[in-house]
């Protein structure tokens, strides 16, 4: 809480010990301003660690919504990823790669649920492609939505996004991941379906989806 104002922020502390924020930091700091991306309000140092202040999200994670509601309608999941889409679009245009598009980090401004709404949060994986040969190395991800590109440590760019924008479709729509059995499952196991390609469209909630939709998911 701003002791002057009483305005209410976030704030994500950072380890420097553990990484490097300098680049987080860069990216909020020039793209930030887009509607769709988290707002980076101030930066304090204190040697050990760097504190981001943001903006305070009222209206939970997507993730708290999937698990809530069990999964999304088709409109509702057009509506979020829509949205989600045009903001990763603005940021491929910029040249930067997030890496780490995922439930958790999709944050609702308030309780109102509107999809136009939302905001892309934690850019800590992210990346800003150079020059060179426009290739990212650094295999920086989240089992359940990594792209099997990054998994083959031989180059990946942006299309890594698009991969993991896939994922969220399918999980909005199933309310679960694509390629996690259980809660016994083992990131290793994940990996290895993803490498696979191994999902299903088939049971549960895929009964009342419509064609298109799977189509959608599965191209």
């Amino acid at each position: 809480v701003h002791k002057a104002t009483s305005t209410e922020y976030a704030v994500k502390i950072i380890d420097k010990s553990k990484r490097d924020p300098s680049e987080e930091i860069e990216i909020l700091l020039r793209y930030g301003q887009h509607p769709n991306i988290i707002t980076l309000k101030d930066v304090y140092d204190d040697g050990k660690h760097v504190y981001l202040v943001t903006e305070l999200m009222r209206g939970g994670e997507l993730l708290d919504k999937i698990l809530k509601q069990k999964c999304f309608s088709e409109r509702e999941a057009s509506s979020v990823l829509h949205t989600i889409c045009k903001t990763v679009e603005y940021l491929h245009s910029q040249g930067v790669v997030h890496r780490d598009l995922k439930p958790s980090n999709i944050l609702y401004v308030d309780e109102s649920s509107n999809p136009e709404c939302i905001r892309i949060c934690d850019f800590g994986f992210a990346k800003q492609l150079r020059a060179d040969n426009g290739l990212l190395m650094t295999p920086c991800y989240t089992a359940n939505f990594v792209a099997p590109e990054v998994l083959k440590r031989q180059g990946y760019d942006e299309a890594c996004d698009i991969w993991s924008l896939g994922i969220l479709l399918y999980t909005m729509l199933a309310g679960y991941t694509p390629f996690a059995n259980g809660p016994s499952d083992t990131p290793e196991e994940i990996l290895v379906r993803i490498g696979g390609g191994k999902f299903s469209l088939q049971g549960g909630n895929w009964n009342t989806v419509s064609d298109a939709a799977k189509d959608l998911v599965s191209t």
